[in-house]
């Protein structure tokens, strides 16, 4: 996983949530306190997906399936929300997407030149200094700052974000805060806390809007573990997964739990016949299975 692809940040507001304001716990400095991966990786149902149009109707799976005793089985998640945004089986790919929507870093270097803010390309085992204040030989004026510092010791990378910004013709990308990141053989394992604001979007990838993002990721293989406090525009969430892809690639085995407005789980066993089928389980509502 590439660090320069995975979170970006933003000063759309002077004012970030505090660890005692809302979100999800962040671990200590450990990098071995979690088991799993990173954010954005598979998405539950399709984006156009809603729960009216989940097939509930496979002959192969009943809500008694192994997927909805997973769902039942994941404790609920304590969670403060500002503004709770919507939840239903399609919320999870929303926050999902907010969460890759944060990963414009390269996006900023590469609107820039080597002379501001610095070279787009570059080592994730050496420090890195970008300057704004300029404007490149595009005419893209930066603003700000950002910094990469690794720790060659303790096998740390940290992004350090200083209201930087990137104003075009056209487009403005903002990041603010900071995002450490531990090297690992097999993956990595992030902390975050950091705001992004993209507007007039260069790359299609990448969708307008302001984000912030607090927690923890770990990407270790081909297991994935997180625990995130998300806001998407002006609705938050929290967001937690646990799941391993090692038997099957088309679906893993475990689970991922939104709270917004009411909480939510989609579970997943893993099994043959690997059909990416899931159980949605809403708080207050009967689980339903969910196909492709």
């Amino acid at each position: 996983m590439n660090v320069a692809l995975l979170l970006a940040c933003t000063a759309t507001s002077s004012r970030l949530p505090s660890e005692a304001d809302s979100g999800a716990a962040v671990p200590g400095d450990s990098a071995g306190d979690v088991d799993s991966t990173g954010p954005g990786e598979s998405a539950p149902f399709d984006s156009a997906t809603d729960s009216a149009a989940v097939d509930t109707s496979r002959p192969d799976h009943d809500p008694s399936d192994e997927e909805c005793a997973f769902a039942a089985a994941v404790e609920p998640l304590d969670c403060e929300l500002y503004s709770p945004g919507p939840v239903d089986p399609s919320s999870f790919t929303r926050v999902q997407q907010a969460i890759w929507d944060t990963n414009f870093f390269r996006l900023m270097l590469q609107a820039g030149d080597e002379a501001c803010p610095g070279e787009s390309g570059y080592d994730s085992y050496e420090d890195q200094h970008w300057v704004g204040d300029c404007v490149s030989s595009t005419g893209v004026a930066f603003g700000g700052g950002a910094t990469y510092a690794y720790d060659a010791d303790s096998n740390w990378g940290t992004y350090t974000f200083d209201d930087f910004t990137a104003d075009g013709d056209g487009f403005r990308m903002a990041m603010d805060g900071t995002w450490m990141i531990y090297w690992t053989s097999e993956g990595s394992f992030s902390q975050v806390d950091v705001l992004s604001e993209l507007v007039g979007s260069p790359d299609e990838d990448y969708r307008d809007g302001s984000r912030y993002l607090r927690g923890w990721v770990n990407y270790n293989n081909a297991n994935d573990t997180s625990d995130l406090y998300v806001v998407d525009g002006a609705e938050d969430y929290c967001f937690r997964a646990s799941a391993s892809y090692l038997y099957c690639s088309e679906e893993p085995r475990g689970w991922q739990q939104l709270v917004g407005q009411t909480s939510a789980v989609i579970a997943f066993d893993g099994r043959s016949p690997c059909d990416g089928c899931g159980c949605y389980a809403e708080e207050g509502a009967e689980p339903t299975l969910g196909c492709p």
